[in-house]
């Protein structure tokens, strides 16, 4: 897909401004607040479903995390005064300074645990390799940020602030349901055309199990020749 690779991946530009919001002075809500802006502009520019900034681990908690996140349910429509996002997570504060409404999912902070943390993990171990954020992306399988939430898949990249420290993770969603818009089958065949797949390969890598489907392959599981 160009949009995977020449749209969505596109967050250096907003990568350097957030990174650059990080001062000893700010509080974690100050810094969220101030990052909104562009945040959401990166929300904008990527066409997603979604933009969030995921903070290193709270000192009270290991797996509790500040954050800020934003969903935009349909990235084609654009109202121009950011009616149509939602908060997801953040401080409340922030959500109303910028009069976003809260998702009927929304919490103050992001809470990780078993099935949602890779998004945010696999980033973070690599963190210690290079400084160089694009260098260390990190494509999602499909998951549920929280139990009853939709299936997403994310781009993630470790977010180092001005002293290159790492200080948490910056990133954007794709609703899986959003892919099939990508799929068109009639790209393929002109006539009777068949399907797209899209899937991975287990850890044994002699079977590969579908994510998403376009036509009229449906929930099968292929077998490659190695």
């Amino acid at each position: 897909l160009k949009e995977m690779s020449n749209r969505w991946t596109n967050i250096d530009p907003y990568f350097e401004e957030i990174s650059s919001l990080f001062t000893t002075n700010s509080t974690t809500e100050q810094l969220l607040s101030e990052a909104t802006p562009t945040l959401i502009s990166m929300l904008r520019a990527t066409m997603t479903n979604g933009a969030f900034i995921i903070l290193s681990d709270h000192p009270d908690s290991p797996n509790k995390h500040e954050a800020i996140y934003f969903r935009d349910y349909d990235p084609y429509l654009n109202d121009g005064l950011n009616k149509d996002l939602t908060c997801l997570i953040g401080p409340a504060n922030v959500c109303h300074e910028m009069d976003i409404s809260f998702d009927s999912q929304w919490r103050t902070s992001f809470i990780r645990g078993e099935g949602n943390g890779a998004f945010y993990e696999k980033p973070a171990s690599k963190s210690t390799l290079s400084t160089n954020a694009s260098l260390l992306g990190y494509w999602s399988k499909p998951f549920k940020l929280t139990e009853n939430d939709v299936d997403i898949i994310t781009y993630t990249v470790p977010l180092f602030d001005a002293n290159e420290k790492f200080r948490g993770v910056l990133g954007i969603e794709v609703a899986l349901s959003s892919f099939i818009d990508y799929l068109p089958g009639p790209d393929l065949l002109s006539r009777d055309s068949i399907s797209y797949l899209i899937g991975y390969k287990q850890n044994d890598h002699t079977k590969m199990t579908p994510l998403i489907t376009n036509g009229a392959l449906q929930n099968r599981i292929l077998y490659s020749d190695t």
